[in-house]
């Protein structure tokens, strides 16, 4: 019988910029409010903060009425890094 100790932790690849961009665009394809893809994404108020404002700042998001949606821009980044995770090799994560 395998039994965890306390002391072994997990060991967990860290996600990468682009990684996080594009999980909180795919959550947003769909309007949702921040603390919804604060929550799913794991992440801190400040963090979110950060990531929506990028987002926004470079046309992938868009806000209206507290809801962040992804736009059609977003939608191709999504689309381009689901197809460069082919091509590495990797199995794509979103979409």
């Amino acid at each position: 019988m395998w039994v965890a100790r306390a002391h072994e932790k997990t060991v967990r690849a860290k996600r990468s910029r682009y990684q996080i961009m594009a999980e909180i665009m795919q959550d947003c394809l769909l309007p949702r409010c921040k603390t919804h893809i604060m929550y799913k994404g794991n992440m801190s108020f400040t963090q979110i903060n950060a990531y929506l404002n990028m987002l926004i700042s470079l046309g992938m998001l868009s806000q209206a009425d507290g809801k962040y949606e992804t736009t059609d821009r977003g939608r191709q980044f999504i689309s381009a890094y689901n197809s460069l995770g082919e091509i590495m090799g990797k199995p794509a994560p979103l979409l």
